[in-house]
């Protein structure tokens, strides 16, 4: 049975604790700026809880790639991502020629 996954070089358990150790991380970083009442908090504490949000979004859709066995897998092209790109950023979609604004 071929599922598709792409996770030879980085293994579906490393990949599932990198992006649970990812979200976790982000679920804390959102607790701890939302913990001031929002008349105290600078605009770029706004920006931060904003990406922080997107971030935990594209974890989200990650694991679900994981689950459905195409984790590992530009959701552009097509082709395998690189290991290490994963090590660095596990929820990424894209490989860097497909990531917008990557300059290329």
């Amino acid at each position: 049975m071929n599922t598709g996954t792409h996770t030879q070089g980085l293994g579906a358990q490393r990949a599932r604790h990198l992006l649970e150790s990812h979200r976790d991380a982000r679920h804390q970083q959102l607790l701890d700026l939302t913990r001031l009442p929002v008349d105290e908090r600078e605009p770029a504490d706004e920006a931060v809880i904003e990406t922080t949000l997107q971030v935990l979004a594209e974890i989200d859709l990650a694991l679900g790639r994981l689950g459905a066995g195409r984790y590992g897998v530009c959701t552009e092209c097509g082709r395998p991502l690189p290991t290490e790109r994963l090590e660095v950023l596990p929820y990424a979609a894209t490989c860097v020629d497909c990531t917008p604004g990557a300059g290329r």
